[in-house]
């Protein structure tokens, strides 16, 4: 392979010198990012029939242009390297940036009484994180658990600071009531530290703190509450000699191994805390043209990036490394504040049999992945051949319009990408003015801004909320933009059918009886649906891109009407201006805590008169009734 006319200069004034190069396809789009100890001697390798990646050969008909970043040394093109790649997402490097599986627990340090929340995002920000979990139900039960025993609060800042008496949770003990009674921060912090400990596999500040309060209680006399506490104790000691001890020391590591076919991988992260497995993180990828090693150090960079899945950087990490360890050791070193970091694989021993668990499971995830994908596949190839298209649509928007009563009235709008939900893909939009009354004028509003200000993201298939009618408004949409119109296709939901007969006289049920038409699928200026049963792969697919987009965009209705509810409460009402308002929510805590104060409360607050109590209590009961 020679290099092409057009990348000749790039490549010859390449500096023999550390750095990262950049590059760009026809619309100049970065589309890969590499780092080089010599950016000479590595771009020339793409050229000169010495790297072997899948990728490599497809160079030629993608790449129009490469650029250059010099750095001081091979460390500094690393985290170039990381940042670039966060930043601009090319296709052809791995990156966990859009990985929303990815749930973790945050705990504050930038607040007197730090709250324990939920994220899909690491920030770095300074606050504590703990994770990855693989599920929301390990999550919530982690976080039962912090709140039982720790009363680390939840709410958030602003809650916190509006808040005049103690919440619910208070009252069922799941939170000690910082924001409201004297909590000393020196006790808080202590909890804290003590919930960071367990989080981090290390329940002994656990255990002490169930046996100090059980010990507490029964000093107290109150016995009750004691057995409680010892028996939440016992459950904690049995729990823990459940837990699957798999070293016989006390380490902490996490096992990372990767299996890739093609253009798909898999990655499986075993994390062991304390000597114990405690859980297991999957991440997958597809069009992934990199060999394992490069796979595994971009993953690495990923993975344990400050703005990464994992919660920490362990002292050691078992994987397949093959490559040189200085410049990949220091970089995980800085991200423990200089703490050394071990990376090799194990040979023998029980790491050895930890690292080959991974492998297995790692095997078994990508065989999983290919399934699933298969199975997209034959849906997509269905389409084609429902619709008479040359090749399967690859790319499928779904839009859907949402109101009531022409008010609040949006449009959602869902991507899939080969099949599967593309979270990039997903849309919302206002619709306001004369077009927000009817669904005809509001979808074509949609298609026009959607499609009409960028076109290059029109679909392969467009698949519109609805019969004939919506179809035409579509369609009338794409000729007044005078842009091309991709396929499009409406999905009208059955109908109540009383005769025995559906649309296009077949005998869907025994005659006198009451039954259901099949969905519906109807084409640009065609009279009756295609033939389709719901069975089929393809039209299950469509079926679920209308279910996720009519999802989308009631969602987003419904927060358009509460937010609407909630301003009309407090802005509409005559005598309540900013401060009224803020004093009113500052007492209640929020717009619901308000709607069930009584008038006598409500005149407690200072600047609220009995006649403004009264038109405040009489359009929280209009609101309501609304």
């Amino acid at each position: 392979m020679t290099v092409p006319e057009h990348l000749k200069h790039d490549v010859e004034s390449m500096p023999d010198a550390p750095g990262c190069y950049l590059m760009h396809d026809r619309r100049d789009r970065i589309v890969y990012v590499g780092k080089a100890k010599s950016l000479r001697a590595r771009v020339r390798q793409y050229f000169n029939g010495h790297d072997h990646r899948a990728f490599v050969a497809q160079i030629d008909p993608v790449v129009r242009r490469i650029e250059w970043v010099v750095t001081q040394t091979e460390k500094e093109a690393l985290l170039l390297e990381s940042t670039l790649i966060k930043k601009h997402l090319p296709r052809f490097n791995l990156n966990l940036k859009d990985d929303r599986r990815f749930l973790l627990l945050r705990i504050g340090r930038d607040h007197d009484y730090p709250r324990v929340e939920a994220v899909r995002r690491k920030k770095a920000d300074g606050a504590r994180y703990f994770g990855p979990y693989d599920s929301a139900g390990q999550l919530r039960r982690t976080l039962r658990i912090l709140e039982r025993h720790f009363q680390l609060r939840s709410c958030t800042d602003g809650e916190f600071k509006r808040r005049k008496r103690v919440c619910l949770d208070y009252e069922i003990g799941r939170c000690s009531g910082p924001c409201v009674l004297p909590v000393s921060q020196e006790d808080y912090r202590h909890d804290v530290d003590a919930a960071s400990q367990f989080l981090r596999g290390r329940p002994a500040p656990l255990k002490r703190l169930l046996k100090t309060r059980m010990e507490a209680a029964a000093e107290a006399l109150e016995y009750e509450r004691a057995g409680r506490l010892r028996d939440e104790l016992q459950a904690v000691e049995y729990s823990l000699e459940r837990q699957s001890v798999v070293l016989g020391t006390t380490e902490d590591l996490d096992i990372i191994a990767i299996r890739a076919d093609g253009d798909q991988a898999t990655a499986v992260v075993l994390t062991v805390r304390g000597g114990a497995l405690q859980g297991k993180h999957v991440s997958v990828f597809d069009r992934m043209h990199l060999p394992q090693d490069e796979l595994l150090r971009s993953f690495l960079l990923a993975y344990y990036d400050p703005e990464g899945a994992s919660s920490e950087v362990p002292p050691t990490i078992l994987c397949d490394w093959k490559q040189n360890s200085e410049v990949m050791l220091s970089w995980l070193s800085d991200q423990r504040a200089g703490a050394s970091v071990r990376l090799y694989r194990p040979r023998r021993g029980s790491k050895s049999d930890l690292f080959q668990m991974a492998e297995k499971n790692a095997e078994q995830e990508l065989s999983r992945h290919q399934t699933r994908r298969s199975e997209r596949s034959r849906a997509l190839a269905d389409l084609a051949r429902v619709l008479r298209l040359e090749a399967p649509p690859l790319v499928i928007d779904a839009l859907d319009i949402s109101t009531f009563q022409g008010r609040q009235t949006v449009a959602g709008r869902v991507r899939y990408d080969e099949g599967k939900r593309d979270p990039n893909g997903t849309r919302r939009l206002k619709i306001d003015g004369a077009d927000a009354g009817d669904d005809f004028s509001a979808m074509k509003r949609a298609v026009k801004r959607f499609y009409g200000a960028h076109p290059d993201e029109l679909p392969d298939l467009l698949l519109i909320d609805g019969g004939r009618a919506q179809l035409g408004a579509v369609v009338k949409a794409f000729e007044e933009i005078g842009l091309r119109q991709p396929v499009i296709v409406g999905l009208a939901k059955s109908r109540r059918l009383t005769d025995g007969r559906g649309f296009d006289g077949a005998s869907v049920f025994g005659g006198n009886q009451e039954g259901r038409s099949p969905e519906r699928l109807f084409r640009p200026h065609r009279k009756n649906p295609l033939r389709t049963r719901p069975e089929d792969p393809g039209m299950a697919l469509l079926i679920r891109m209308r279910d996720e987009v009519h999802d989308t965009a009631i969602r987003y209705h419904r927060q358009r009407r509460q937010k609407s509810i909630k301003r009309s409460v407090l802005d509409d009402i005559e005598g309540v201006g900013p401060q009224r308002r803020r004093a009113l929510l500052r007492h209640f805590g929020s717009v619901e805590g308000l709607r069930r104060a009584q008038l006598q409360h409500l005149r407690k607050v200072p600047g609220i008169s009995a006649a403004l109590a009264r038109r405040i209590m009489l359009a929280l009961n209009q609101q309501t009734s609304e």
